[in-house]
């Protein structure tokens, strides 16, 4: 299977004849042109034996590149004398480590792609080849790679003079920072269990330079490990940080995260180069994990992601730029979404631009206990590859149902090019003091209408708690609020588990106080205390903690 992997090559970086291990020599000794080609370089003719010696020519080695960069020419003279070569000896070795590091990465990624060979292949053939098998299979055959090409620990790089270089994402290292402290170890599988853990540890990392551990991430979940929008994720953490990470590959459930600096620029993130083939995991939470260590740390960023813009179970990018971006600016924050393509399930295929300009500090702390009055209602219609009579019907249905308390909806219709078909719907709500969405998509044999009326019943029952926000935004505003220059709160009519995960995770690498408390309309207050240490979590008038299960079924 790997032989047949190679054979296919271009997405690999393994075709052009395997010509990544060799290497390409410049002629050390010059030579009259006039010469016989097939005569020897030194013993020649007895009058022309050599021309000159060249101490300017480079010893060069050709390679793959490892993620998308080109290796640097390393020069180094073999005629020198023996002093200068003495001198030069750790060069030599740097051009071995090189060699090595390039071998490795070309192997890791056939050893990606066969498992994802796998991975496809075992959906079919579930009770053959589970899940859980692949993962296993990834991993014992990364272990062998590492231990057939006999990688060297860094003592034993240093011990040879060489520096350790950086290193490709699939499950290899990366450079080592000379700021790196203590590190945090970080159980994924508390809780929730899912990304929110490993996306939220990994941009208070950034922005706070603290290193992370993470183990058993997402061992509960179907495929449990990482899967490509986490490996996304980390990808763009680590580029715009310049951390160095090991065990970042598919399935695996341990990740080492040490960042340094944080720089802007302008960068590019594909799920699909992680996945190997399509991919529609959400853009959205790989936009999330970034854009707040950039902002806080006062970089400008544009950055072009591909992925899936409208998806189950997380946020599209209507709801970003309706929902999350403008509660953000309460705290200071200034960013904007552009959506250019649509990315529906399961073809993936989309692409958003998100723009982060830097950060007002401090940020402004919030005080939404009361939204207040309703302001605003918008239908955000995204649709692709489907009538456009579609979103007529959609509007006639909202002004129905949304005239009925009295209300005036906006509409925005957006028909994008897109891989596949699909229809997005998000009602958003902006009120004197909170923010909220709902998502509904289309799916086959499902009239419009109902779709809208789905949302619409999510809306009228986040309506009736007089709560701040929604049950998602309410996760999202934990970040901004640990780096405001006083206390925040806000109300919302659930606390989920990931809001509970969070208010675990956060105090442990923020000084911050946070506080739980259930409301008796069945709401839930949150506050967040920067530089504080209590943590107070109250259900039913009753203290309680994090980790237990409140007696309110919604709670």
């Amino acid at each position: 299977m790997i032989r047949q992997i190679l054979a296919r090559g271009g997405q690999l970086g393994l075709h052009r004849k395997q010509r990544m291990l060799q290497r390409r020599l410049a002629p050390e000794v010059g030579g009259n042109r006039a010469q016989q080609p097939r005569a020897a370089l030194i013993v020649h003719q007895r009058a022309r034996a050599v021309d000159r010696v060249d101490y300017q020519q480079e010893l060069r080695l050709t390679g793959g590149r490892p993620f998308g960069q080109r290796i640097p020419a390393v020069v180094a003279n073999p005629l020198r004398n023996q002093h200068e070569r003495r001198l030069l000896r750790p060069l030599a070795t740097e051009v071995n480590q090189q060699r090595l590091e390039v071998r490795v990465e070309g192997v890791l990624r056939v050893a990606a792609r066969v498992m994802a060979h796998l991975r496809q292949h075992s959906r079919v053939l579930r009770t053959q080849m589970p899940i859980q098998m692949v993962a296993q299979a990834q991993m014992q055959l990364t272990q062998a790679v590492q231990i057939k090409t006999h990688l060297p620990t860094e003592q034993q790089a240093h011990s040879a003079g060489s520096v350790p270089q950086e290193w490709g994402i699939m499950g290899v290292k990366m450079k080592t920072h000379s700021n790196v402290g203590d590190i945090l170890k970080i159980d994924g599988s508390y809780g929730e269990g899912g990304g929110q853990i490993l996306r939220t540890a990994l941009a208070l990392s950034m922005i706070t330079g603290q290193p992370v551990e993470f183990y058993n991430l997402r061992v509960k979940r179907p495929n449990p490990g990482l899967q490509p929008q986490h490996l996304t994720a980390i990808h763009a953490a680590a580029t715009i940080s310049n951390a160095r990470v090991e065990g970042a590959m598919i399935g695996s459930t341990e990740l080492r995260f040490e960042p340094s600096e944080v720089v802007g620029g302008e960068f590019m993130f594909d799920i699909e180069d992680i996945s190997g083939q399509g991919s529609a995991g959400a853009l959205a939470l790989v936009a999330q994990t970034v854009l707040l260590p950039l902002a806080l740390k006062g970089q400008s960023a544009k950055i072009t992601l591909f992925g899936g813009t409208h998806v189950g179970w997380s946020p599209g990018t209507d709801y970003i730029e309706y929902v999350y971006l403008p509660a953000l600016r309460h705290f200071g924050v200034e960013a904007r979404i552009e959506t250019l393509e649509a990315g529906f399930y399961p073809r993936g295929g989309g692409r958003a631009v998100l723009y982060v300009e830097p950060a007002s500090l401090p940020l402004k702390p919030i005080d939404w206990r009361e939204r207040g009055r309703l302001k605003r209602v918008r239908l955000i219609f995204t649709l692709s590859n489907l009538p456009e009579s579609i979103l007529r019907r959609g509007d006639q249905a909202a002004e129905t149902l949304i005239g009925l308390m009295g209300l005036q909806p906006e509409f925005v219709h957006r028909v994008l090019p897109s891989r596949g078909f699909g229809l997005s719907v998000t009602l958003t709500a902006e009120a004197e003091h909170g923010y909220a969405g709902f998502i509904r998509l289309g799916r086959r044999g499902v009239a419009i209408e109902q779709v809208v009326e789905e949302a619409w019943t999510e809306f009228t029952a986040w309506a009736k708690t007089r709560t701040a926000v929604d049950y998602f935004l309410s996760d999202q505003l934990i970040l901004p609020a640990l780096f405001a220059n006083g206390a925040s709160a806000w109300t919302t009519h659930r606390a989920t588990s990931h809001l509970r995960t969070l208010l675990w995770l956060v105090p442990q690498m923020v000084k911050t106080g946070v506080e739980l408390t259930q409301l008796a309309d069945g709401g839930v207050l949150v506050r967040i205390m920067p530089g504080e240490e209590n943590i107070s979590i109250a259900a039913n008038g009753k203290p309680s903690y994090i980790d237990e299960i409140a007696e309110s079924p919604d709670f």
